[in-house]
């Protein structure tokens, strides 16, 4: 049988993203039962901050000069949600809720990369958070009308006579 430190490492690994510093020696000596209660918490707080994006409206014509400045904060953009997001998997105390929405995110298979707009990633990771522990029907449904899994399954190209496999 594993002893505590084990059973406790492995609760870090599996239901968090690793212990933060002083965390695994904190859970150690309040015991197995204890950290794993606190890792279950699901009063999640970080303190970073929530991102706010400007809305950039539709992508200038090839050509445009102002196409060259609407990439570079498109650009700007995706790095900032993708930063916002790792600092908050990393800061958040009591993990398992953040954990979840990575789960989530993996399970909905979306990518910025195709959808390209930080702003509709962020109200899908939004959806993920409010929903990682709840009513997978709930969630599915708040999923259906998500705008970013719309354009990943190629909804904006679907139409009545040539409708896509999704």
């Amino acid at each position: 049988m594993l002893d505590d430190r084990a059973v406790i490492a492995r609760y870090f690994h599996r239901f968090a993203f690793g212990p933060k510093p002083g965390q695994y020696a904190a859970a150690v000596k309040a015991g197995p039962d204890a950290a794993l209660k606190n890792i279950f918490n699901t009063n999640a707080t970080s303190k970073i901050a929530d991102p706010v994006f400007e809305v950039l409206g539709p992508m200038p014509p090839v050509g445009a000069i102002s196409r060259g400045a609407w990439n570079i904060k498109m650009r700007d953009q995706r790095n900032q949600l993708t930063m916002w997001w790792l600092d908050r998997m990393a800061d958040v105390d009591n993990p398992f809720v953040e954990r979840m929405t990575w789960f989530w995110h993996g399970h909905w298979a979306t990518s910025l990369s195709k959808v390209e707009y930080a702003n509709a990633m962020y109200v899908q990771n939004q959806i993920f958070r409010k929903n990682a522990l709840g009513n997978f029907q709930t969630h599915a449904r708040a999923m259906i009308m998500d705008g970013a899994l719309q354009y990943w399954l190629d909804n904006n190209s679907n139409n009545v006579k040539t409708p896509n496999e999704n």
